[in-house]
């Protein structure tokens, strides 16, 4: 998602879209090897993940981890991985 030439950001938050849509289970369970789940990582590296994007590509980017986390079975869960997912965008919006 950090490639600058031309459309590959676009591609990129596509085909995340696309991936998280057909397995998305698969990104908040903990997998063999791993202390958390991906989709913990993701939220860690937030700010990183989206610097380089334009703003269509972040509004991409947040649905495709907005999908992850509603295959979040644990509400207390879900709501801390929501919560985390917006935190930026509030810092933005205060």
């Amino acid at each position: 998602m950090h490639e600058t030439h031309l459309g590959v950001q676009d591609m990129a938050c596509d085909t995340f879209l696309k991936i998280v849509q057909k397995c998305k289970r698969e990104f908040v369970i903990t997998q063999v090897g791993e202390n958390e789940p991906f989709v913990c990582e993701i939220l860690n590296g937030l700010p990183n993940s989206i610097m380089d994007l334009e703003p269509h590509q972040i509004h991409s980017f947040h649905k495709s981890v907005h999908h992850m986390i509603e295959a979040e079975s644990n509400v207390q869960k879900k709501n801390e991985y929501f919560q985390r997912l917006m935190e930026l965008q509030n810092q933005v919006f205060r």
